[in-house]
């Protein structure tokens, strides 16, 4: 499981759904076109919210640097963490690709 789709159920989950619902999508949104049945899994749905989530998260918040400062040496310079920080944010998007 990546980390797109262990945040999308976090999220369904946290809604009071059940991540792994299958719904069914027909042909009521318009009537009569002969559209055939689709089905997703309900945790898909929450992809796109998800990814917008992790990508606002790429560049840290004043508190994160804050709490990066008390921590950092003088052998790892902020701009190694921010750059750190952003690969590891870009990984987490790239391992749920567009589902």
């Amino acid at each position: 499981m990546n980390m797109i789709e262990k945040a999308a159920r976090a999220l369904i989950l946290y809604r009071g759904m059940n991540p792994d619902d299958e719904i069914k999508l027909d042909d009521c949104l318009q009537p009569g076109l002969g559209l055939p049945v689709i089905t997703i899994t309900r945790w898909k749905i929450a992809v796109g919210e998800v990814r917008a989530i992790i990508e606002a998260m790429r560049e840290p918040t004043p508190e994160m640097w804050e709490a990066f400062k008390q921590m950092v040496t003088a052998e790892t310079p902020g701009k190694v963490w921010e750059k750190k920080f952003a690969a590891a944010i870009d990984a987490a998007l790239a391992e749920g690709g567009g589902e």
